[in-house]
């Protein structure tokens, strides 16, 4: 008599703090890494979520947040699987965990995001459980690098919408819903940028000006600062992710060495920064022009640069136009450079 195989058990879910040896990590791009690291930091974490999403009514010291668990290892169909956030962080103030904060960035939108973060933050709750904490809140938000709405379900009722199934809406409101809160990055307001961090602020008008088509025109203007100037603490990640999501060659317009070579009396702005990059590559231009016998092209270089700079156009994009020696000729013409 054949035996009777037993139901297999449903799947378990198992929280760990280490991934298993010889496991192979999740591995993302170079852009996923480095918006990781810049949004791991604590200053730049609670600009995050003090300002675009509790909107000031709550404000989360930086110097209360402790790293949070991003590892968690469930079992399904028999096989040990792995999830990872992207950063998250508890909120601890005298010993006691006020809540545990998370953070996915997305240059896309992703129809399973809701049932992602779902679970994610199931995970966190299950490790309450697990480690016999006292409980606390779970609160996960999407930042969304895209240039157009994020066009995903932004709720658990919302993605049961989209279901191929056309569930009736009163089944569906007998289902208890769970929000996605997505923050728009191309989208934010003047009035909101200027309350970011330094960092954050130049990420935002880069996304807006990809946005609005005005990607090579875009400079780091920090608006809402008393003296107009703001300082970038983490000015290697916020080029780098600047140099990973966009088209521009950024190699040839920022130079991290120029940066660090600036006397310790300037101050190290942004401005600055890009100020000697640039100055260094025209310095360049002059030189081969003056070696090669061409000092007067070379004149007539700096006062097409001087011109440029008297109409407004920003550090950057003068470069990047008077770079390309075949453009050189109808800038001329357009400025009204002469011999």
């Amino acid at each position: 008599m054949a035996r009777k195989r037993k139901t297999p058990p449903p799947a378990k879910v198992r929280i760990s703090r280490n991934v298993p040896q010889g496991r192979k990590k999740r591995r993302g791009n170079n852009k996923d890494r480095i918006a990781k690291v810049l949004l791991d930091y604590n200053d730049i974490f609670s600009s995050v979520l003090n300002v675009l999403v509790f909107k000031g009514k709550i404000q989360i010291p930086e110097e209360e947040l402790i790293p949070g668990q991003t590892h968690s290892i469930y079992k399904m169909d028999g096989d040990y699987r792995e999830q990872m956030r992207d950063v998250a962080k508890y909120w601890q103030r005298g010993g006691a965990r006020i809540m545990m904060l998370g953070i996915e960035h997305q240059s896309s939108s992703l129809r399973h995001m809701i049932v992602r973060t779902f679970f994610y933050d199931g995970a966190e709750y299950a490790r309450q459980v697990a480690e016999k904490r006292p409980a606390h809140g779970v609160k996960t938000v999407v930042l969304y690098f895209g240039s157009t709405h994020w066009s995903a379900p932004r709720s658990l009722r919302e993605y049961l919408r989209a279901s191929e199934l056309n569930t009736p809406e009163e089944e569906l409101l007998q289902f208890p819903d769970y929000p996605l809160e997505v923050i728009e990055f191309a989208f934010l307001s003047d009035e909101t940028i200027a309350l970011l961090h330094p960092d954050l602020q130049a990420l935002a008008y880069y996304l807006r000006a990809v946005r609005e088509g005005r990607e090579s025109e875009f400079s780091f203007e920090f608006k809402g600062s008393s003296d107009g100037k703001k300082v970038v603490r983490h000015l290697e990640e916020t080029v780098g992710l600047l140099k990973a999501i966009s088209q521009i060659n950024w190699d040839e317009v920022f130079s991290l060495e120029d940066f660090c070579r600036l006397p310790d009396q300037e101050e190290k702005t942004v401005e600055n920064y890009i100020k000697t990059s640039f100055e260094r590559n025209n310095q360049k231009i002059r030189e081969e022009s003056l070696e090669e016998g061409r000092a007067e092209g070379a004149g007539m270089l700096q006062r097409l640069i001087q011109a440029m700079k008297n109409a407004g156009k920003t550090l950057e994009f003068i470069f990047t136009e008077t770079s390309d020696s075949a453009k050189l000729p109808g800038l001329y013409k357009q400025y009204g450079i002469t011999a």
